[in-house]
């Protein structure tokens, strides 16, 4: 099984993530689950909420550097900065913290797909495609 698999697959069994949910532009499956927990631990100090808990990277935004986290509590969104911090903070990573699922889909999944929509509409090509993988 794949770690991206396994991952979503993690996800679905801890009741953190829709049976059939599949991301969309701009967001997308973690695929290196493991990689991007590591990072993560690396750029937590010791006054950031996360630090020294136990996070499962679900999705990361291909666009930008955030990753959507499962926490004992919900979820949370990490903005990755790449790199580590000489100072503690509690403020960096910046973190978004969500209560569940459904906090994640209205407040970030389906604002970021709308405008992600916007900026850049499907052309026939794109649309053709969806088309045909529904008919499947």
């Amino acid at each position: 099984m794949e770690e991206t698999d396994r991952a979503f697959s993690i996800g679905h069994e801890r009741g953190c993530v829709e049976k059939d949910f599949e991301f969309e532009d701009p967001w997308e499956p973690a695929t290196s689950p493991d990689f991007l927990r590591e990072q993560i631990e690396a750029e937590l100090t010791e006054p950031h909420p996360l630090f020294g808990k136990d996070l499962l990277p679900i999705a990361i935004r291909a666009d930008c550097d955030d990753v959507l986290v499962k926490t004992s509590g919900g979820f949370a969104l990490v903005h990755l900065t790449w790199c580590r911090r000489s100072r503690p903070s509690p403020d960096f990573p910046h973190t978004l913290f969500l209560n569940n699922w459904e906090d994640f889909l209205e407040q970030v999944y389906r604002p970021d797909l709308a405008a992600w929509l916007e900026e850049n509409p499907p052309d026939e090509w794109d649309l053709l495609i969806k088309e045909v993988g529904e008919q499947r």
